[in-house]
């Protein structure tokens, strides 16, 4: 709309209208726009004018009468009043420094620095900054599109992220660096420069104008130009986010500093290695660890297992990506009388990816019904993908709330206060996300179920919340996958409530009664 208005930049509006000139999606809406503004017109000159009654008197033009106020209160013309004050100022002692201090202003005003010489400077103050200080390890914190994780500097091998970096010529190894943005900053031929004030700090945003790398901005701090967060954006809408933690604990200890766990990535090559606790680990740093790992959603299903061994609390897993397994491992790395053990098996032969059960024409009984239901097959296809995520998601709050079961029986019994306090914030968080899925599933089906024939009613039924939601995943995967035979077909609508009935009422009562499920 800016542009459509002319209200940008002329840089803007070059790089838009060049981004038009190429992109058939954005060219269409541009052109709907212009459209519409062309009937609004259309309908004020051809409706609004011909059919609104006459203004009852002239439209009174305020502007004269404000120009007239503004020019009664403006101060007297610069040259005037420089005049004025020479003629007062007539003495050389005077008038000479005053010269020479308003042609230093004049000066100023004229060559004052541009945006692209801000952001040099800053850079290369930065970069001296850098090079001045410590090699210290850095802990980032990288999120994308579709990925949140920790990383430890200096570290990092082949990924997705490291790839993007690499094709814009942005060095990963550091990529929270003033030299790493400035050497790609300067590599650039057109770029646009802005430099803002930013909190305690600065920000310098560069716009490159071609390359992978469209966008970068990088915040120095103001004291000592440390860079401290950073945002990229690349073609195709890709961005990453950079922002520097505090220094992962188990890099920056000291020979004072508590021991720090024992961290390998197999069991022949450790990363890092402490001698072993003289205390063993309890039932509270297990919780601790179940927290940490509940916080970085580590037990939804990712194949991370929690064990107790000679004394420690032991993370182990096999098949984690390398930025995850460095995620876990940085997190858990304060945490006395803790070993974390990651394997990473050889790449097994890539296999055809295994489509989701849909539903087929002549498989299912319910196909015709449940496409009159939802008025098309796509939308039938577009339902069941929705469905089915909720349904998978739900089943891994299941499982998280009964590992916690398994290793927690008596439900935070013989824990401290606040040890029993953050199980049950562990387990009202799944519950709380459980029954959310579950609504979203009441949201999607139940109208369409109704209208099957299927009738809502009260079932007490399943007394075990695992169970319930085992029964509904299951229930929802043949409803869009197709039924074994058509008897127990035409069951599935009015099973599938009842089973969404139970599982929302074990739910609420377990949130409302902590250690029900176990109890039973």
């Amino acid at each position: 709309m800016r542009y459509c208005d002319g209200e940008l930049s002329p840089a803007e509006t070059a790089r838009v209208r060049s981004h038009l000139e190429a992109c058939w999606e954005c060219r269409a809406e541009h052109d709907r726009l212009q459209q519409t503004i062309a009937d609004c017109v259309e309908f004020r000159r051809t409706v609004l004018r011909e059919h609104l009654p006459p203004p009852p008197e002239p439209w009174k033009d305020i502007y004269t009468q404000m120009d007239r106020i503004d020019a009664a209160m403006a101060p007297p013309p610069l040259w005037r009043r420089a005049l004025g004050w020479l003629s007062e100022a007539a003495q050389p002692r005077i008038a000479i420094p005053a010269g020479a201090a308003a042609a230093l202003l004049l000066a100023f005003v004229l060559f004052r620095d541009t945006p692209a010489a801000q952001a040099a400077e800053l850079l290369e103050r930065a970069a001296a900054a850098e090079r001045k200080a410590p090699q210290a390890a850095k802990r980032l914190r990288i999120r994308t599109r579709s990925a949140s994780f920790t990383r430890l500097l200096p570290a990092g091998g082949p990924s997705p992220v490291a790839q993007l970096f690499a094709k814009a010529n942005y060095d990963w190894q550091d990529p929270l660096s003033a030299r790493s943005f400035g050497a790609w900053r300067d590599a650039l031929d057109r770029k646009e420069d802005v430099v803002s004030e930013d909190g305690d700090g600065f920000r310098i945003l560069t716009r490159a104008y071609a390359g992978e790398l469209r966008e970068a901005s990088m915040r120095l701090r103001r004291d000592d130009l440390h860079a401290v967060e950073g945002t990229f954006r690349f073609q195709d809408d890709e961005w990453v986010e950079v922002t520097e933690l505090d220094a992962a604990p188990a890099l920056a200890a000291t020979a004072e500093a508590p021991a720090a766990p024992a961290i390998f990535f197999d069991k022949t090559n450790p990363i890092e290695a402490s001698p072993a606790a003289a205390d063993a680990a309890t039932d509270a740093d297990e919780l601790k660890v179940w927290a940490l790992l509940h916080r970085l959603n580590a037990d939804l299903g990712e194949p991370v297992e929690i064990t107790r061994s000679e004394g420690k609390v032991r993370v182990s897993g096999v098949g984690l990506a390398e930025e995850r397994q460095q995620e876990i491992a940085a997190e858990l790395a304060a945490m006395p009388r803790v070993e974390v053990r990651f394997s990473n098996p050889a790449p097994a032969p890539a296999e055809a990816a295994v489509p989701r059960a849909t539903l087929r024409s002549g498989e299912s009984p319910l196909a015709a019904e449940l496409e009159r239901a939802f008025g098309s097959r796509a939308l039938v296809d577009q339902v069941a993908t929705e469905a089915l995520d909720h349904a998978d998601a739900l089943m891994a709050r299941a499982y998280a709330l009964r590992r916690l079961r398994e290793r927690f029986p008596s439900g935070g019994g013989g824990l401290a206060e606040n040890g029993a306090g953050t199980l049950s914030g562990i387990e009202r968080d799944h519950l709380n996300a459980l029954l959310t899925h579950a609504a979203q599933l009441d949201r999607l089906l139940g109208p369409a179920l109704q209208s099957m024939g299927a009738a809502r009613g009260a079932s007490e039924g399943e007394r075990n919340l695992f169970a319930a939601s085992y029964s509904l995943e299951r229930s929802v995967s043949m409803l869009f996958g197709g039924a074994e035979a058509s008897g127990e077909a035409r069951q599935l609508p009015a099973r599938l409530l009842e089973r969404l009935a139970q599982v929302q009422r074990l739910a609420r009562r377990q949130l409302a009664n902590p250690g029900t499920e176990s109890r039973e």
